[in-house]
């Protein structure tokens, strides 16, 4: 009886634990626009229970999910900033904004000594008047279906708001997407016959909305072509210490087959031909090498006539 009294109350601690562990709550105060040249501030606001309160924790800050820095200590960023902890308010400050400023961020709390989970919340940021760049996916023969082809592209939110748009060679626009909103990329498809592709060149372009303002441009390629290599041809002849006997190899290389002519005369005037097909795949002699064949045979018979009248 008294066995099974402690072990509803060991239930009723876990449980109870299990409760205050999600208690704790992280809110990440901060606008969402940032201007150039200017100092931006994140306030990360910690509330704990009394529980959570003795339990040693980190406060971490992390950029597009990389680790930035961890209480008072900068880590790693390529721009100037200053993390301070305090005991429910902590700052991360961003000092002179830049465009390399853009970017998801996020304040972690992270309990050290005990099995509580993490809590974090996230914020993203816009600098004022940042063009992004646009980003094209190159398409390739093997994304056909059904003989049409999508044309992606994608960028990022902007303030003001930025179109998306896909031109062809000649400048004439074949789709366009404003942004909705500033959470998240957006992307541009667009859907064509694989025969009404011209040159193959395509062009995806940014630029502000309500503004004729510079853009930024990106190139989408699509090539539907075979290269054909022109064949070499080696010659080499190799002599024997047999005075009767004559060798001749010609050999032809391209970029997937190799084929080997062997011509060999002796005494008893003997032919014989050999092929190594790389590739498996086996070709026809062409007339250049029908003509080297039978040059060769031309010198073969002088040569084994000259033999004969010593």
């Amino acid at each position: 009886m008294k066995y099974r009294k402690m072990r509803m109350l060991s239930v009723i601690i876990t449980a109870f634990a299990l409760q205050t562990a999600h208690s704790a709550q992280v809110t990440l105060h901060a606008q969402q626009l940032a201007y150039p040249n200017q100092i931006f501030t994140f306030v990360c606001i910690t509330s704990l229970t009394d529980t959570e309160e003795d339990e040693n924790y980190n406060i971490k800050w992390e950029k597009n999910n990389e680790l930035i820095a961890v209480n008072n200590t900068v880590v790693k960023y390529s721009g100037e900033i200053s993390s301070f902890r305090f005991p429910t308010q902590h700052q991360l400050i961003i000092h002179n904004v830049s465009e390399e400023d853009r970017g998801m961020y996020t304040c972690i709390l992270e309990f050290t000594s005990s099995h509580l989970p993490s809590i974090n919340a996230s914020k993203s940021i816009l600098v004022s008047g940042y063009m992004p760049k646009p980003f094209c996916t190159q398409p390739s023969r093997n994304d056909t279906v059904g003989g049409q082809i999508v044309l992606v592209c994608s960028t990022e939110p902007s303030q003001p708001r930025v179109t998306l748009q896909l031109l062809n060679s000649t400048g004439g626009v074949l789709a366009k997407v404003d942004q909705a909103g500033y959470i998240g990329s957006f992307k541009l498809e667009y859907q064509i016959d694989v025969d009404e592709i011209e040159d193959g060149q395509f062009r995806c372009r940014t630029g502000f909305t309500s503004q004729n303002a510079e853009n930024k441009e990106c190139l989408i390629r699509f090539t539907d072509t075979s290269t054909i290599e022109t064949p070499t041809i080696e010659t080499s002849t190799i002599e024997t210490s047999n005075e009767n006997s004559t060798i001749q190899t010609s050999t032809i290389h391209t970029s997937s087959i190799q084929t080997t002519d062997v011509i060999q005369t002796t005494n008893n005037q003997k032919r014989r031909r050999t092929s190594a097909v790389q590739s498996g795949i086996t070709k026809a002699p062409k007339n250049g090498e029908s003509r080297l064949v039978v040059s060769n045979l031309v010198v073969t018979a002088v040569l084994f006539s000259v033999l004969l009248t010593i």
